[in-house]
């Protein structure tokens, strides 16, 4: 299916600023600064301010910050919907904005007409004070907990309320984006403000060509009300199932995302978790699921399956997917070598939605947005019957390269309803060795080896339109075996700040102590006694 095209026009994003503002708006550092980020996605960037004059807090300051005119005050603007994002920024104080009425209805106006808003530690004061936070998933300055759940929000707090060292990554709700620690995810938040402008840019052009949709304007409820917030709250309630795979000689992974998922999902602990076999399995390890109330699941491989390696994981996502439609809402598939270390909320779909993913660590045989698809997979779009053009860019995990859609097949929250891994195995099965898609194997080796990826990308884009897939943030599905290659900005500072890992096999377990391996991020101390109980990875 085709979608429609977007406006070659930069994004915009408006930045509101107050006095004492913080040194990671545009401090030289080895990390871009915020603005520095920004701009670096081509954006058009702009300030505003209730005064139209902000100055530094101290710290920043003491490094040579200056006191700036902002590009407009507050008041001065009229049409918000000519931006793609508004974003709060850090400081020490925000008292100009939390007092400016025509800052706090900017806010609203903002909200109201769906761009993405984000925030900044003490800054999310401003959106609980708009009236923006209600029933959404948030997080900021531990101090004004009390504003942000008079609010109306669902906050994630930490424990460490000086140190800040278990504060969470950023929180994104839709297209609400809040974070802690302004330095130390620094590179993580504006990577997730990135994607909900550049949702914000689709999902509003979209609206504006559907019929009706200025009468629909025309009626839009009070602040903090809005429909499109109300499902929010009904979808907390939807019942999430984990799946995922083993095969003989993998049941330790099997073991250890387990037990991750019941001591560190947090709401979601308590989930269903379904793993899929097509083999019988260490009897041990099976004792040893059933004590995590895991339940395991035959699944068989369908006749005539072409040879190609990972022939067998469409069938066993087909498989969990159908055990679960009609009795859960959501479904969230993982590679077995993965271990979830946070609340992964972000599988809490918005209902909109019907798939969440994260693009592919590396561009290897994706297909370069920019340039026409080559035969491979002109090929497989023909056969799955997926328009090239509904092919939306991404950017893979850690060479960053800007590819047509191609999500990792080895972590998706889906829609069990929507089917999409069912036709993703019928397609596969069906059509991977079809004359087409199989002359185009030889001229290189690895597509043989991605087929599975790049028929679930067709499929996708075959079955859904761009306004039903939600990419997930930096921290879900980061890759540890490549970590020494991600960039310095956006590479975890430490494993616990990570969603959910995936370590691509037992030499990149994180905390095998005295075995060689991959660089990994440091291990605080209570996360290293958690892995060195987890069986028989941990050895050397």
């Amino acid at each position: 299916m085709s979608e429609m095209p977007l406006s070659d026009l930069p994004l915009r994003v408006l930045v509101l600023a107050d006095d004492r503002y913080g040194a990671n708006w545009n401090i030289e550092s080895a990390a871009p600064s915020i603005v520095g980020a920004l701009s670096s996605f081509g954006w058009k960037v702009e300030t505003a301010s209730a005064s139209g004059t902000v100055a530094p807090c101290a710290w920043a300051a003491s490094r040579g910050l200056k006191p700036f005119a902002t590009d407009r005050r507050v008041s001065e603007i009229g049409d918000v919907a000519a931006y793609d994002a508004l974003v709060v920024l850090p400081g020490q104080g925000h008292e100009k904005l939390l007092s400016s009425v025509a800052a706090l209805e900017l806010v609203r106006r903002a909200d109201r007409a769906g761009l993405a808003i984000a925030a900044f530690c003490r800054g999310v004061r401003v959106l609980a004070r708009a009236g923006i936070l209600r029933d959404r998933r948030m997080t900021g300055h531990a101090d004004y907990e009390d504003e942000y759940r008079a609010a109306g929000a669902i906050y994630i707090g930490y424990e460490d309320k000086k140190g800040k060292s278990d504060a969470p990554p950023p929180v994104v709700d839709d297209n609400l984006v809040t974070s802690m620690r302004s330095d130390y995810f620094r590179g993580w938040t504006c990577d997730a403000i990135r994607l909900a402008a550049e949702r914000s840019r689709f999902s509003r052009a979209l609206r504006a060509a559907e019929p009706m949709a200025t009468a629909r304007a025309e009626h839009a409820p009070e602040p903090g009300r809005k429909p499109r917030h109300e499902p929010q709250i009904e979808r907390r309630g939807e019942t999430l199932v984990f799946a995922f795979p083993i095969e003989r000689g993998e049941e330790e992974f099997g073991l250890a995302l387990a037990r991750s998922i019941r001591d560190f999902a947090g709401s979601l602990s308590r989930s269903r978790i379904l793993v899929l076999s097509r083999a019988a399995v260490d009897s041990e390890a099976l004792a040893g699921l059933a004590a995590l109330g895991a339940e395991t699941l035959a699944y068989d491989i369908p006749a005539g399956l072409p040879e190609l390696p990972f022939s067998w994981l469409p069938a066993a996502a087909a498989r969990a997917e159908a055990e679960v439609e009609g009795r859960a809402g959501l479904l969230a598939w993982m590679a077995p070598d993965s271990l979830v270390l946070r609340e992964p909320s972000e599988f809490l779909l918005p209902p909109e939605a019907a798939l969440g993913f994260r693009p592919v660590h590396h561009a290897l045989i994706g297909s370069r947005a920019g340039s026409p698809p080559d035969d491979y997979w002109s090929a497989i779009y023909q056969a799955c019957g997926a328009d090239p053009a509904s092919a939306f860019a991404v950017v893979s995990t850690v060479d960053r390269s800007v590819l047509r859609f191609y999500p990792n097949a080895g972590h998706l929250a889906v829609r069990p309803r929507a089917g999409i891994l069912r036709a993703w195995a019928e397609n596969f099965g069906c059509l991977s060795s079809a004359p087409s898609v199989a002359a185009t194997y030889p001229r290189d080796g690895r597509r043989p080896v991605f087929s599975h990826q790049a028929f679930l990308a067709a499929t996708i884009l075959s079955r859904l339109p761009r306004s039903a897939l939600r990419e997930l943030s930096f921290a879900y599905n980061y890759p540890l075996h490549l970590h020494s290659a991600c960039p310095a900005h956006l590479a975890p500072r430490a494993l616990e700040d990570l969603t959910v890992a995936r370590y691509d096999g037992r030499a990149a377990f994180p905390g095998r102590a005295g075995a060689s391996g991959p660089e990994l991020p440091p291990i605080g101390p209570a996360l290293s006694e958690w892995l060195r109980d987890v069986p028989r990875i941990t050895s050397p």
